[in-house]
């Protein structure tokens, strides 16, 4: 028996690789790999310049490659389209990947294709609502006793869609409110000589300092800030409109005002945007200090820039931009907050009042509070203005909502999607087996109309009170339980659900997804 196992190892070993008791091998299924294993190519339609000739010889070339299908994206790059050309989703369009996908089956390729323009999910027929969601707010500084009607700034409005979220008040920090007037005894900016900087530290949001465009071979502005007496820093806080890609923002401190010691640097960097006004917020370690130096460097354009309002009063998160999920980072940076925060700089979880019912249609507020100093926040969410790219003018629109199923079924009906499919007939599922959504490249989305439902849900709780930890506050309660909105956005944008709809539409036609 060993002399036969032996004889049988050196055979096995001595044999051609082609087969093996007539069983396909290794060497045969690279030489002609089965259709499931075969390699694929990207096809691109650059500038709808293609015609059904032309996709023949293409498909036709494929084949003697030894390709076994291709993935059919449109590109509208690299140059201008001729009249006539910038034909996608018409029907001279849908023409031409019906006789693709024809000369597909004779050829024995199988065919994908994506689900709109470029490498994402959008297009002009995706409307605002249904749009990548951004949460937003605006505060007020009240003082009670308060019984009646009080008017809350708009928060952000894209694309002319906003909806309410809620209305939440807590008693003010200490410091929160303070006009950093009422501290400082002079502001100056030596490349800015002459500028009046009073608008930007009275304590009034809706004034401004307008900042001018950047110079040629300009890089960097610093505002120094000189307290009459040693004051209390804790953040950088922010509120500014400037239409720039990337920003930085660096904060230091000094004893003498002119050695200069770090306090943090904040970073923001968005590709896609529309116009809007935004809130820096970065939190550290307490300091006292005579100076504060604000150094701001060139942005990216080099824009010019209405500052609001600047405070470094109250304690806010650090990081919270990335904790927030405003922008992408890494897991490790959704790990709770390091500061030590003063008891007095904490809202109490238990003394947020939710005046969310009390918000009438023209935008006031009916209501009671107490004695004291008081902080409203309005929060609201609007699309975020992420485009699909690279789009021509014809087929440009906006990124569907990544969270919504309601949203993606919209995608895939009023798209291109359902309408390929149904052309398709049987090919569907035999010569077209897939539908592609390349990549999610866009900014981070920070909102859904459903989020607070899948909040309670996923976490157990109520998310409403929680959503003043998204303006840059420590949130307490006993016990401890804060919620992190990245981590759950994160958690949410798992192809449990939101991908149904995509599985639906592919499996009504048999065709799988990618």
């Amino acid at each position: 028996m060993k002399k036969i196992m032996a004889v049988f190892i050196v055979l096995s070993m001595l044999s051609p690789l082609h087969t093996i008791f007539g069983a396909p091998s290794l060497y045969d299924g690279f030489q002609e790999p089965a259709m499931e294993y075969g390699p694929r190519t990207w096809w691109h339609w650059i500038n709808e310049t293609v015609s059904k000739d032309g996709i023949t010889k293409d498909l036709e070339a494929m084949k003697d490659m030894g390709y076994k299908g291709a993935h059919m994206v449109n590109l509208p790059q690299g140059g201008n389209h001729a009249p006539g050309q910038d034909v996608f989703g018409t029907p001279i369009w849908y023409e031409k990947v019906e006789h693709a996908a024809k000369e597909c089956e004779r050829l024995g390729l199988e065919l994908s294709f994506g689900s709109c323009v470029g490498w994402v999910a959008g297009g002009p027929w995706v409307p605002a609502e249904l749009s990548m969601q951004d949460i937003v707010w605006r505060h007020k500084y009240v003082k009670g006793p308060i019984k009646g009607s009080i008017q809350l700034p708009q928060p952000n409005k894209n694309r002319d869609y906003y909806r309410d979220i809620a209305v939440l008040a807590y008693p003010s920090l200490p410091g929160e409110a303070q006009a950093l007037a009422t501290l400082t005894s002079k502001v100056t900016c030596a490349e800015l000589p002459g500028t009046d900087w009073t608008a930007a530290i009275d304590g009034d949001a809706e004034s401004f300092v307008e900042l001018p465009s950047w110079k040629p071979g300009e890089t960097s502005r610093s505002v120094i800030f000189e307290f009459k007496q040693p004051v209390t820093v804790r953040s950088l806080s922010l509120q500014l409109h400037e239409d720039s890609e990337n920003r930085v923002f660096k904060l230091f401190w000094s004893d003498d005002g002119t050695q200069w010691t770090p306090l943090t640097t904040t970073h923001r960097w968005m590709k896609h945007f529309d116009p809007r006004r935004e809130e820096f917020i970065d939190g550290f370690a307490d300091r006292s200090t005579r100076f504060v130096k604000l150094e701001m460097l060139a942005p990216s354009p080099k824009v010019g820039m209405k500052l609001y309002e600047v405070n470094f009063l109250s304690a806010r998160v650090n990081q919270l931009h990335t904790k927030a999920g405003r922008q992408r980072t890494q897991p490790p940076i959704s790990n709770p907050s390091s500061l030590v925060v003063p008891a007095d700089q904490l809202v109490q979880l238990e003394q947020i009042l939710d005046l969310t019912r009390s918000l009438k249609p023209d935008e006031t507020l009916e209501c009671t509070l107490p004695a004291g100093d008081w902080t409203i926040l309005r929060f609201g969410h609007t699309s975020n203005g992420n485009e699909i790219h690279p789009a021509s003018s014809h087929t440009s629109g906006l990124e569907t909502d990544k969270f919504s199923v309601e949203a993606l079924e919209h995608h895939f009906k009023h798209g291109v999607v359902d309408p390929v499919l149904e052309r398709m007939g049987d090919l569907a599922g035999t010569t077209v087996t897939e539908v592609n959504i390349d990549s999610w490249e866009a900014n981070c989305q920070t909102w859904t109309k459903k989020f607070p439902e899948e909040f309670e849900a996923r976490r157990g709780y109520d998310l409403r009170k929680w959503l003043v930890a998204l303006s840059g506050q420590e949130v307490r309660t006993t016990p401890r339980k804060q919620p992190s909105p990245h981590t759950s956005m994160a958690k949410k944008s798992c192809p449990a659900k939101p991908s149904r709809p995509l599985r639906t539409t592919m499996d009504s036609h048999n065709t799988p997804t990618s």
